[in-house]
């Protein structure tokens, strides 16, 4: 092999360490959903946790609690499961808990919730953002335990 081959080898293959060590870097958010200081709201089926946002945080666990044992019961399920909501103040904050630092840049205002296997994750319907009001993102959640029921239901087969 010549020396311009090497170089070029050499050129190729450090240009992919760069990437990958981009792409881990990127995705750090995702290895934990909480954040600092997080608070959780303990139900009969469902566990929020949130930041700041206790006002907005309670409304939600009052509606998810309430009709996750109706979602769980329908799927087949006779006791509670873990599944887990974490609710984040800012919509860049849920964004970036599924998709890393890059979500930000992709502008998705419309991008509210979602889920991750067994947890959802949520934005604060205290904080809206562009395109959705206080009760889209409330009642969003439910749409994402569903999902996320779904997971454990996969899971189990």
């Amino acid at each position: 092999m010549n020396t311009k081959t090497k170089k070029r080898i050499l050129i190729i293959l450090t240009g992919i360490s760069f990437l990958l060590v981009g792409i881990i870097i990127n995705f750090i958010p995702t290895w934990n959903l909480k954040t600092k200081d997080m608070n959780v709201l303990s139900g009969d089926w469902i566990n929020v946790y949130y930041e700041t946002e206790k006002d907005a945080a309670r409304d939600v666990f009052a509606y998810v609690n309430a009709e996750t044992a109706s979602i769980a019961k329908k799927l087949g399920f006779s006791e509670k499961q873990n599944v887990n909501v974490y609710i984040y103040d800012y919509q860049n904050t849920m964004q970036t808990k599924k998709y890393g630092y890059i979500a930000p840049l992709l502008g998705l205002d419309w991008y509210i919730g979602d889920n991750i296997g067994t947890n959802v994750i949520l934005t604060s319907p205290a904080n809206l953002g562009k395109v959705h009001d206080y009760d889209n993102n409330k009642y969003a959640v439910l749409h994402e335990i569903v999902h996320a029921y779904v997971s454990v239901i996969n899971l189990l087969c």
